[in-house]
């Protein structure tokens, strides 16, 4: 048997992600011992019944005093707080990781913390979940095929980004290096504002039926596979938007004025201007079912 690529692995939040996380690492023996960290005895009791953890605890010290790796698991708000923690336990050399759908402010407030320590952060973002939350929807095998993006700056001590890269290529990730900066503007476009629209889309409907509970009947598979993601946790999402607003305001400019264009082709009846529109949007659809590293894309 191949040795493990770490000794303990402890996991800072385990619901639906860390959860995923421990029981894709325990699956594949990727550490000799994974620990959970939480609040809530019942649910790290449900996460270790469930394969997710090998042990647990509330008592962050206890939980950390051996780990070599240490998965944050938890939104962006209490994100400094755990960090500052996590400095007091951890022995230096220690690699610390997140998985926080933003990343250019918790980088800069973790690696201030750590680095004095001699402790290596390196960001990661999977991107694969649900609408759903909670480690009774974890999943050994979440991150297959799909993408986990890591972020570094001249700052990512290279022997644990390429260590973190090996935990999720072992996973079944595939996994991409890209800066802070970078990662915020994207995400802005390819996770927030669908998430945005569709709970926009979900507000007018819910708007719309309870005034006229009649029209549940005019409910279509279009509107429920487009609001899907409304579904997800709305805590989480306004922390996501908060704490990215300058990029996400910056993408919703730009489309308030493509989605103005839309509105001046429908109200004059430039039905050549739609069918392009509609014919450019179809066939990269098409293509990007080719294209994806999403298996939710493909098919």
């Amino acid at each position: 048997m191949a040795p493990s690529m770490f000794e303990c692995v402890s996991i800072i939040g385990v619901g639906l992600i860390g959860g995923s996380i421990g029981m894709s690492i325990r699956k594949r023996g990727l550490a000799r011992k994974v620990i959970g960290i939480g609040r809530h005895p019942e649910k790290l009791k449900l996460a270790q019944r469930l394969g997710a953890i090998d042990s647990w605890t509330v008592d962050i010290s206890k939980g950390l005093k051996n780990s070599d790796l240490v998965l944050l698991c938890i939104p962006p708000s209490p994100l400094p707080g755990i960090v500052k923690q996590v400095s007091i336990v951890v022995k230096p050399g220690t690699i610390v990781t997140d998985v926080t759908g933003v990343k250019v402010k918790p980088l800069c407030e973790c690696e201030k913390i750590l680095s004095s320590r001699n402790i290596l952060f390196v960001g990661s973002h999977p991107l694969a979940g649900s609408e759903k939350s909670g480690v009774k929807y974890a999943s050994q095998d979440l991150f297959e095929g799909h993408n986990v993006l890591l972020v570094q700056n001249s700052r990512t001590n290279k022997m644990a980004l390429n260590k973190v890269k090996k935990l999720w290529d072992s996973v079944g990730a595939s996994v991409s290096i890209t800066t802070p900066q970078e990662h915020d503007r994207q995400i802005a476009l390819f996770s927030q504002l669908p998430h945005l629209f569709a709970a926009l889309l979900m507000s007018k409907v819910s708007e719309d039926i309870t005034k006229n509970p009649q029209h549940r009947s005019f409910l279509t598979p279009s509107l429920k596979d487009m609001t899907r993601i409304a579904a997800s946790d709305p805590e989480l999402w306004a922390e996501l938007f908060n704490a990215n607003s300058i990029e996400l305001v910056r993408v919703l400019k730009s489309t308030i004025d493509e989605l103005n264009g839309w509105m001046e082709d429908i109200g004059r009846g430039k039905v050549a201007n739609l069918k392009r529109k509609f014919k450019r949007a179809s066939e990269f659809r098409r293509k990007l079912e080719e294209i994806a590293c999403c298996p939710t894309l493909r098919k």
